[in-house]
């Protein structure tokens, strides 16, 4: 498995790049949420079917910046279970531009993204319905 540093170097940022572009021309707006505070984020959850790095929430946050952009600190990543991490972003019209790219691969990860919902039930089903696709 990669470590951090070496993970942070093997990561191409292109598509984060111009994800955090289209973003900024459709909303004019981040995709993170730049305070250190979460207050008025909205929150998604990033399943990994498959990686090359230790999952950390440091590790998951520069993923994230690879393919959303951003800033991986931004993104006030936290550990939720096995393979499953919650972060957030600025705002629902961001997080759902999010949700509608449902997966993405990489060399180094393959994630899914679904909606937070607070970790109620719908989480749960998601969850579920993830694992039942291995």
């Amino acid at each position: 498995m990669a470590t951090l540093p070496d993970l942070v170097h093997s990561l191409d940022i292109k598509h984060g790049l111009d994800f955090q572009r289209e973003v900024a021309a459709r909303f004019g707006s981040l995709v993170y949420h730049p305070s250190s505070k979460v207050d008025g984020s909205f929150f998604l959850v990033a399943s990994f079917r498959r990686y090359t790095f230790h999952l950390t929430e440091e590790s998951v946050g520069f993923a994230l910046q690879s393919c959303l952009g951003g800033s991986a600190h931004g993104f006030h990543v936290t550990y939720q279970s096995q393979n499953h991490y919650r972060f957030s972003v600025v705002n629902k019209q961001v997080g759902f531009l999010i949700y509608q790219i449902r997966r993405f691969i990489s060399n180094s990860f393959d994630v899914y993204f679904h909606l937070w919902c607070d970790g109620t039930p719908n989480w749960e089903r998601e969850k579920q319905l993830w694992q039942e696709e291995l």
